[in-house]
């Protein structure tokens, strides 16, 4: 197509060059009229290559990104922390993803660790389980599969399960039985001391669960108190900041044996070893040469790009029929070019 617009542009400068009468004017300002759209066609052409080469360029960009988040993946360690509460302290239930959010971004980062909230309002959805509700909950919390376990209790106690007076002692008392054995899951209990008073038999009943529930909490364990929503956040975000920062080390000290954790009861019991995290996604990775050279490639192609726009955008207001002609083949050489880098991005996926 670039040798045919060679020739169209070079036998229209000619034609020029040489007329001598009005009628020879008329005859190459006709012939020209017609070679219009051919030329039309031409710059729509330089469009569709255009849009090629960002297609090209966005594609090896987001293959890139990619990538680097599997890897990413591979090196960061998960810590799954599930929630058990009865439902009258939402507030802090809901305060709980900032909070994880924050300590992702700081102490956990440093450590390439990453904290995943499970809630079951937001990971759980409708159905039905020989076990009842929670027997569905329990498939997809997976209590006995997580790092931590964190508590929450106030006024109410919660709806009695088929093998607790509630959904909330049942998964303390899974997540206990599992690290008595295990030695994981880690539990951290809080009770809210904010000044509350019965209006009901049921409201004094549920509140005398939660009593004889602290009252009888495991010998091995040590819970939390906290007076509202701003001290439960407070607390909750230097417990785990301290949790984390704590662990690596911890878990080396557990290799020696668990005897002298286990002495101090489970305020400091944790995993003898570092969390689990899902298994690494294996994946062909390029080595850190290769990565160089693909990225000088990429950007190789990017400038091809600039220079192709910045001849793009001459052949648009270029009215000598020569200097397009240059510009044409400018272009055409900025394509092979450009083909050149194309077929070696694609040896190198």
């Amino acid at each position: 197509m670039f040798n045919l617009a060679n020739a169209i542009w070079s036998g229209h400068y000619i034609l020029r060059s040489f007329y001598y009468s009005r009628s020879q004017a008329n005859y190459v300002l006709s012939l020209a009229s017609a070679l219009r759209p051919v030329l039309t066609i031409i710059l729509l052409s330089q469009n569709k290559l255009r849009r090629r080469v960002q297609l090209c360029l966005q594609k090896s960009s987001s293959k890139r990104k990619m990538e680097d988040q599997v890897n990413l993946d591979q090196q960061v360690r998960l810590l799954r922390i599930v929630v058990a509460s009865p439902s009258d302290v939402q507030k802090e239930r809901d305060s709980l993803p900032d909070v994880i959010t924050e300590i992702n971004k700081g102490v956990a980062a440093d450590r390439k660790l990453r904290l995943e909230l499970s809630r079951w309002e937001t990971d759980t959805y409708p159905g039905f389980h020989v076990d009842g509700p929670q027997g569905g909950i329990d498939r997809i919390l997976k209590i006995a599969d997580c790092d931590l376990l964190l508590g929450v209790f106030w006024r109410r106690f919660g709806t009695p399960t088929k093998d607790a007076a509630s959904g909330t002692e049942h998964e303390f008392k899974l997540a206990y039985q599992t690290w008595k054995q295990q030695g994981r899951p880690q539990i951290m209990v809080y009770f809210n001391q904010k000044a509350y008073t019965p209006k009901s038999k049921e409201e004094t009943d549920q509140w005398g669960k939660v009593l004889e529930f602290r009252n009888n909490f495991p010998q091995e364990g040590l819970w939390w108190p906290y007076k509202g929503k701003a001290q439960f956040v407070s607390l909750v975000r230097n417990h785990l900041t301290q949790y984390v920062c704590n662990l690596l080390s911890i878990a080396s000290a557990g290799e020696a044996g668990p005897s002298a954790a286990q002495a101090s009861g489970s305020a400091t019991q944790v995993s003898p070893e570092l969390p689990r995290s899902a298994p690494p996604v294996v994946v062909a990775t390029l080595t850190p040469a290769q990565k160089l050279k693909r990225a000088s490639l990429e950007k190789q192609a990017a400038t091809l790009l600039e220079q192709y726009e910045a001849v793009e955008n001459k052949l648009l207001y270029e009215t000598n029929p020569g200097t397009k002609v240059l510009l044409l083949k400018q272009a055409e050489d900025l394509l092979t070019e450009f083909e050149k880098i194309e077929t070696q991005l694609k040896q190198m996926a």
